[in-house]
């Protein structure tokens, strides 16, 4: 997700081919619509063991597994998914 930073609050920056364009002002800035592929499932079901022959397998992807990051996300003995998810968006933002 890409922001007008001119705005406050901060625009969201609409997609257009290989661009991200601000409605408000028409700013641009390149926006490369690569895939995301996310592995779910069950506890116990072999997330994390597949981890390092994915990485292998996708050599040209970074690869991260969900437990580096939630841990600091458990509030009280919960998990805060909300923040979870959104903290893994930035990541992923952050790398593309």
């Amino acid at each position: 997700m890409h922001y007008c930073q001119r705005w406050e609050p901060a625009v969201t920056l609409d997609p257009s081919a290989d661009v991200a364009v601000c409605a408000r002002c028409g700013w641009t800035e390149p926006a490369r619509r690569e895939p995301l592929y996310v592995v779910t499932g069950a506890s116990g079901s072999g997330k994390s063991a597949i981890l390092a022959p994915l990485a292998a397998t996708l050599a040209e992807c970074v690869v991260f597994d969900v437990d580096w990051l939630i841990d600091p996300m458990t509030s009280g003995g919960s998990v805060a998914w909300a923040a979870f998810r959104d903290a893994w968006l930035s990541v992923a933002h952050g790398i593309a």
